[in-house]
């Protein structure tokens, strides 16, 4: 996760943070923290995802994808994967109007068993 923004259509105020990487490579990691890449988590971490929301509505699919965040924002980082809910694009893109926005979970029964061996570590 990189530099992203917040659109908040239903908030007043704006979140100032960023999300920054959960994960880290931990016993080949020394004081420079490594990240995986996505092929890397995939392969070594075994990440999946499965759509849970599509729509040819952008709005539609930020309000998604929020709910769905704040709903599990109880949960520790480490089995969630996000710091903050809501911080997608400032504004919507302008975009052709064939494209279709997508909200995925992503998962894996691999993280936990790789964070207690220290394969994985998660970055507070």
């Amino acid at each position: 996760m990189g530099t992203r923004g917040a659109h908040l259509p239903r908030r007043k105020e704006r979140v100032q943070t960023r999300n920054r990487h959960v994960l880290a490579k931990g016993a080949e990691s020394t004081s420079v923290k490594c990240f995986f890449t996505e092929v890397e988590a995939k392969k070594e971490l075994g990440m999946e995802f499965v759509v849970v929301y599509d729509s040819d509505v952008k709005l539609n699919a930020f309000a998604v994808e929020e709910a769905l965040q704040r709903a599990l924002q109880h949960i520790p980082l480490g089995r969630r994967l996000w710091r903050h809910a809501a911080m997608g694009q400032k504004e919507p893109a302008t975009l052709p109007d064939d494209n279709v926005y997508k909200v995925f979970i992503t998962y894996s029964f691999v993280v936990q068993a790789a964070i207690k061996d220290n394969t994985c570590i998660v970055i507070p």
